[in-house]
């Protein structure tokens, strides 16, 4: 690892890198199956972290633009401000706006009607798209709520005096403050036998009880009125009537369409090479059924190559992503009601916006036919062929971000089944030689970690350093999320991070032992019985016999992971699961084991209210970043997710590039945002983030403020369910 780098420099030489680096960390389609994109020369990347700075540097170049502005992405808000809940113009305002000064507008967004009418979906992806309450009375209201609507303050109040009650109920816990519990009317046995701990476990009961009606309010985020409890009326007519204006082409120069997928044939077709099988029907059938358009990128002024600029995102347009680097528990910087979220996405200038064209453009005339009266200035792909790299290589000055010498578009694409991204991850997972970071909102793709173990069982093999694997992502804390997380986790030896996981998989364990016993004292029993008994039993016997054979395979991938003897595993299942309000150490809570030479960190971040006065509250901050970077050397951003969705099924887009300056200086600025140092090297980092992750561990069980936000990836409440993700 490299010290911290602020300044864009470049920092080997060009001709070299190209020479050493193309065949070794990027794909080429000529050689790579399933690639359709080539690497390009002379690119410009600038990493926008966190939506303040990403959605800052959107409005500026969408304000700036005079001739085009494309966008492509999975969740749209015409209501959002980009420069902040106290900005001037909607998303929405400001696109009408360059509309009418002659830019030509195009929003393509992805939509299901099927998938909307889910209750814990609707609204996620376009808020208030299909809420038309129509005629004269939808006037009435938006003129009488205005453009300018305040925030509905009686649910904000709401929400702060649910804070106050679980943090005073937090304080007499920890404080053990029995005073404030009443004598019963009528002492039980409990209470009799020892009365301060019956006080203590009402004090306990009384605080989960506060935590749980304060995070109901708190995380409804993203399940109401796109992600916010607190939505403003304003805005929701708004959204409604920009909509329909946009489709029903009232808005000059502004074209705006929905897509979904509707080759279902083609997406079969992605998974056909697939090293992952679904974990469950559910998950094949809504995989299959219900893939998404799940791109995010931004294409202004191509026609002009000298001033034209792109975006590929993590971000989606909408309030939620908006937040600066502090993450702060109770924030004036993001809209009201929501939780900190952490994302990144990139500006990217040069020759890579030719295949973001490509990749706009296609998907554009796919889904707008040519319509000479209606849609005459719809059609682009054909328009647009005329722009050479050379024009890109000889108009464009870098005036920020890195240099990069070389890069490539990379997707997940079904119509030219293209699978580039998850090509780009295992070849650059094969590549390290020291490290992997991967920041990302989901961790489900068990091919992934297999690969690294055997690159690090390789290099072990030989007498190499081992590698290191720091991961930042979410608990899946919901049912149905946890399981393929909990496969990718039990790969590496991490699977006590989901204890609840763990203790189910014990017991399905010892109810197949059981049956297994059952099976072979019935086939032990066969001829031995007399004439009549053998010809009750002969049908169960014929399906115990087929039975046998796939239940002993399942016992045996079971007894890979769990060796112990029945009697043992019934013994640990009946130990409690703890948490960090039980025990000051997570090692009493869990019990980890790294593969042979991959020695790995999985954390998630955290916000604290920062308390000194009195017992602190955490939150999770949603990490929905989708970074990868491979020993300083190699970035991979985009809008691909850690998952099989991401990696085989929904539509995807990222930018990859093996340049150390871009590498080391988002690495660098990520981990002195999240654990406030760096050390030099990963052996000294991967043991300041255990230490730095126990000290928060032991701060949270004291109701004491963390340092910085990295916290252990550990969620007791995650249970078994069949795998949706």
């Amino acid at each position: 690892m490299t010290e911290q780098i602020t300044e864009c420099k470049q920092v080997t030489d060009e001709k070299s890198l190209k020479a050493t680096t193309v065949p070794k960390w990027l794909l080429c389609p000529e050689t790579d199956s399933n690639v359709i994109y080539p690497h390009r020369e002379n690119i410009e990347i600038t990493p926008l972290i966190n939506g303040k700075e990403a959605f800052g540097a959107l409005e500026e170049a969408l304000t700036n633009a005079t001739d085009s502005i494309d966008i492509i992405c999975w969740g749209f808000d015409p209501s959002l401000r980009l420069s902040g809940p106290k900005g001037e113009l909607r998303y929405g305002e400001l696109l009408e706006k360059k509309a009418a000064d002659g830019v030509q507008v195009r929003v393509m967004i992805w939509y299901s009607t099927i998938a909307d009418i889910s209750p814990s979906f609707k609204d996620e992806s376009l808020p208030d798209y299909d809420r038309q309450t129509g005629g004269d009375f939808r006037k009435k209201r938006f003129e009488e709520n205005g453009a300018n609507a305040q925030t509905n303050d009686a649910e904000l109040k709401a929400l702060r005096n649910a804070q106050h009650e679980y943090q005073q109920a937090v304080g007499d816990w920890r404080n053990q403050n029995v005073s404030e519990v009443e004598e019963p009317f009528w002492k039980s046995r409990e209470y009799k036998a020892d009365p301060h701990q019956w006080k203590l476990d009402k004090l306990k009961s009384r605080m989960e009880q506060k935590k749980t009606a304060f995070e109901t309010q708190y995380n409804q985020a993203y399940t109401k009125h796109n992600g916010s409890p607190f939505l403003q009326q304003g805005d929701r007519v708004f959204n409604e009537d920009w909509y329909l204006r946009a489709r029903h082409h009232r808005i000059t120069n502004l074209s705006f369409t929905t897509r979904d997928v509707k080759d279902v044939a083609s997406v079969a077709n992605m998974i056909k090479d697939s090293e992952m099988p679904f974990a469950s029907e559910t998950q094949k059938f809504a995989g299959l059924t219900f893939p998404t358009h799940h791109q995010k990128m931004v294409l202004i002024d191509y026609l002009k190559p000298k001033t034209s600029v792109g975006f590929v995102m993590g971000h989606n347009m909408q309030k939620n992503y908006y937040d600066d680097d502090q993450h702060v528990f109770n924030s004036s910087v993001r809209y009201p009601g929501f939780r900190p979220w952490q994302d990144i996405s990139t500006r990217v200038r040069g020759t890579v916006l030719l295949d973001l064209n490509d990749n706009f453009s296609h998907a554009w005339d796919k889904e707008i036919p040519y319509d000479a009266w209606r849609n005459r200035n719809s059609r682009i792909n054909e328009s647009r062929e005329s722009v050479t790299p050379e024009q890109f290589r000889e108009a464009v000055t870098f005036d920020r971000g890195f240099r990069c010498p070389i890069a490539q578009i990379c997707r997940t694409e079904e119509d030219f089944q293209d699978r580039s991204i998850r090509k780009a991850y295992e070849r650059a997972l094969s590549n390290t030689t020291d490290f992997v970071y991967s920041e990302n909102q989901y961790f489900r793709y068990t091919p992934f970690a297999e690969r690294l173990k055997k690159q690090a069982l390789q290099r072990k093999e030989k007498g190499a350093n081992d590698l290191y694997w720091f991961v930042i992502t979410n608990k899946p804390n919901s049912g149905g999320e946890g399981t393929n997380t909990y496969s990718m986790l039990q790969a590496l030896g991490q699977e006590e991070r989901l204890p609840q996981l763990v203790k189910d998989e014990r017991q399905h364990l010892i109810e197949l032992e059981s049956r297994c016993s059952r099976y072979k004292q019935l086939l032990a029993k066969e001829g031995s019985l007399s004439p009549y008994y053998n010809f009750l039993l002969q049908g169960q016997i014929a399906q115990t016999r087929e039975e046998l054979p796939q239940l002993e395979s399942d016992i045996a991938a079971l007894r890979e992971h769990h060796p112990e003897a029945v009697a043992e595993l019934e013994k640990k299942n009946q130990q409690a699961i703890k948490n960090e309000l039980d025990v000051d150490d997570p090692k009493e809570a869990f019990e980890l084991q790294n593969s042979q030479g991959l020695k790995v960190h999985i954390a998630t971040l955290t916000s604290c209210t920062g308390s000194t006065a009195e017992a602190n509250l955490y939150t999770q901050i949603y990490v929905h970043s989708k970074l990868l970077v491979v020993d300083d050397h190699y970035f991979l951003l985009g809008s691909a997710n850690i998952n099989k969705r991401s990696m085989e099924i929904d539509t995807e887009l990222a930018i990859a590039t093996p340049t150390p300056a871009l590498a080391s200086h988002c690495r660098n600025r990520l981990w002195q945002m999240h654990t406030r140092k760096v050390k030099k090297d990963s052996k000294s980092n991967y043991r300041y983030w255990d230490e730095l992750m126990t000290g928060n561990w032991r701060a949270m069980h004291l109701g004491k403020a963390l340092i910085g936000t990295l916290t252990h990836f550990y969620d007791p409440d995650c249970e078994v369910a069949p795998a949706n993700d």
